[in-house]
């Protein structure tokens, strides 16, 4: 964990804060963000049935998705690429990022990756792949090359329990080399292979183990839920054109991303979302309008407590004057 993550000159280039469910369909569904089923045809375990509708394993709470995760072979799956309609995210480099509390039942396994458009497979970047047996690892992979390949990775076994509250797992891709982050933190990084230089699209995914020999089996009648709080995407291409943030999207520092203001902040970990209290002040008029728009900060620390006790006070001059 050598250096901190900077965003300077990065653009916000897809952001899904889970407000609603509108965004998630069958594949094919005009208008759709995310469909529920495997854009290379592949997966029959993966439960296709959006939320809202008898027997989805998908749904939305409070700004948070939840992917319910049973014993059966009767998966949740999401990914930006819907098939057959116009407007499907996919991006070549950029950074890659998900608030997420990942699986913590024996069995039960979660990842947030990345894929291209077409096949065939390799490539693969996986930015978090968990298992729910060791509430202590997260795996950081990628699949460059040829089938034949050895896969890069590193297996981070001393996280704390990632099962007990929301972590922020990122890549920043660039031609050259990839890089895991989490919590801001670097963690992991290899070079990008020859043939992830191509728009790759965003997957969430989650399952149950049946004989695949990576993790314990699933048990009868077990169950677990991979909630995401949200997902983001930035690029510092010259040529993209930055999006206004959902309501709830909280810039980064340094970044410099248009987000809009208003909704709900996410809580810097864990707990519950807080209402934003940013409001507009306008002094002056016409061409001459100041607007002001300052809010303070209550996890200003990171542990849901704030630094000192009381509200924040802000002063604003022009040439000296108080305004």
């Amino acid at each position: 964990m050598s250096s901190s993550l900077s965003l300077s000159g990065y653009k916000l280039t897809f952001d899904e804060e889970f407000n609603t469910a509108s965004g998630i369909g069958t594949p094919g569904t005009p208008g759709i963000t995310w469909e529920t089923g495997h854009f290379y045809g592949q997966d029959p375990d993966v439960n296709k049935t959006p939320p809202g509708q008898p027997g989805s394993l998908l749904s939305i709470n409070n700004g948070v998705l939840d992917m319910h995760i049973t014993d059966s072979n009767n998966n949740p799956y999401l990914d930006t690429n819907p098939n057959g309609v116009p407007g499907g995210f996919s991006q070549q480099y950029g950074y890659f990022e998900m608030r997420a509390q990942l699986t913590g039942v024996s069995g039960f396994y979660d990842a947030f990756w990345l894929l291209p458009n077409s096949g065939p497979w390799p490539p693969e970047i996986d930015i978090e792949e968990h298992p729910g047996v060791n509430h202590n690892e997260v795996m950081l992979t990628n699949h460059g090359g040829d089938s034949n390949t050895p896969a890069q990775n590193l297996n981070y076994y001393n996280m704390p329990d990632l099962s007990a509250g929301f972590h922020t797992y990122g890549l920043m891709w660039t031609p050259t080399t990839l890089t895991w982050y989490i919590d801001g933190q670097q963690m992991y990084s290899c070079a990008t292979a020859d043939n992830e230089n191509q728009p790759m699209n965003i997957i969430l995914s989650a399952y149950a183990d049946h004989g695949l020999g990576w993790l314990p089996d699933a048990q009868p009648g077990t169950s677990d839920d991979f909630l995401v709080d949200w997902v983001h995407a930035y690029s510092n291409a010259s040529d993209v054109t930055p999006i206004a943030g959902q309501a709830g999207y909280q810039n980064h520092d340094g970044s410099v991303s248009s987000g809009s203001s208003g909704g709900t902040t996410p809580p810097a970990s864990g707990g519950t979302t807080q209402p934003a209290d940013a409001t507009a002040v306008v002094t002056g008029s016409g061409p001459d309008s100041l607007v002001l728009k300052i809010s303070e900060d209550a996890f200003a620390n990171h542990d849901g407590t704030s630094d000192a006790a009381g509200d924040a006070a802000f002063t604003v001059s022009i040439d000296g004057k108080q305004l």
